[in-house]
This record gives C-alpha cells, structure tokens and sequence, in this order.
C-alpha cells in the first residue's frame, strides 16, 4: 500500500502532468493533448497518426508500444528493408503487409523449415542503394521466416531477418544466424 504522502504527491501530479511508469522508470511531461493506446489500454499504439500528441506539436508515434521512426507511416518497401532494426522490419510486414515490401527483394530460394514445421523459409536479396551501410558492399541478404509462437490474438507474425550474404540455402542461413549446428536447429522446439 501507497503511503499518504506519496498518494498525494501523485494526485497532484496526475491533475497537472502525464506520468507513465516503465520498468524502473517514471516519465513525467506536461499532460498531452491525445494519447491513443491498444486493445489492451496499457500500450501506445496508433495507427497512420501519432500515439502521444502535446501543445507544441512534438508527438510520438507508437506501434503496440514500440516507438517508430519518423516518416515510418510513409515508408517504402526498400526503406523497410534497408532498415537495420528487426523489430521495425516486423512491424512493417504487419503494417503494411508484405507485398510492397518483396516488391524490392529479389527471390533467391525456398525450403521447408525444420524448426518450425508447416512453414517455408524464404531466402531474398536486396540491392542496397548507394550510401547505405550493408554486411557486402552493395547487396544484403534475408530470410523470410515465420514465428513460430501465435501472438496473443492468434496470427504468427513474420519477420525478415538479415542473415549472411555468402549463404544461399535459406536454412544455411536461418541456422548461421541462430549461431547453431544444422543438427541442433533441426531439434529446436521453437514453439511455445
């Protein structure tokens, strides 16, 4: 239980500011103009508008509470995929599904995937535009691979993860960046 003193410290902070409480953390700001939150009420989400809002203008865009990158709403598919965080990339597939965004991968090949049965591997290249930093010196590699998980609504997300451009079997690659024998990822209980 709350003490009284720290009760009434945070009524006055709720009356005059916003606070959010992280994992060991407190944020503390003038109170916003609009704050759109998820399904569940306890993560930032919007979707094509900012999830914080504030007088001045600043805003924060939010994806299930993953903070996006300016512009992200607009991007292309070969910005998704010159991204280099693998959370955005995954958001992105989900955002804007995953069509606009093979539009700027070349196929490469397709195998069954061992650790997670009844799904595909899809191993894809991409020419990175002048300017970008890459693994090679102008092309990338990734693998298309399903979690194998459901979320909490039931869908299995999708994920294009950068793997090692010299492989070119899509398990190779899932195995390489998994840092694991062949053997080992065949025997991974992947799922939950």
């Amino acid at each position: 239980m709350e003490d009284p003193v720290t009760a009434a410290v945070m009524d006055v902070f709720r009356l005059v500011c916003w606070v959010a409480w992280l994992d060991g953390l407190v944020i503390v700001s003038e109170r916003p103009t609009a704050i759109r939150h998820g399904r569940d009420n306890t993560m930032l989400h919007a979707e094509r508008q900012p999830a914080i809002v504030w007088d001045d203008g600043t805003y924060l865009n939010s994806w299930n509470g993953v903070e996006l990158l300016a512009g992200f709403w607009d991007w292309t598919g070969e910005q998704v995929t010159a991204c280099d965080n693998l959370e955005l990339r995954s958001i992105a597939i989900e955002y804007m599904g995953w069509e606009p965004i093979a539009e700027s991968l070349t196929p490469l090949a397709v195998a069954d995937d061992p650790g997670n049965p009844g799904h595909v591997i899809e191993l894809y290249e991409f020419a990175v535009a002048s300017g970008l930093e890459s693994m090679s010196a102008d092309r990338r590699h990734f693998v298309r691979v399903t979690k194998a998980s459901p979320t909490m609504d039931g869908t299995r997300r999708s994920y294009i993860i950068q793997v090692v451009p010299l492989i070119t079997d899509p398990v190779a690659a899932v195995v390489e960046s998994f840092g694991v024998s062949a053997d080992v990822y065949q025997d991974l209980a992947r799922a939950c």
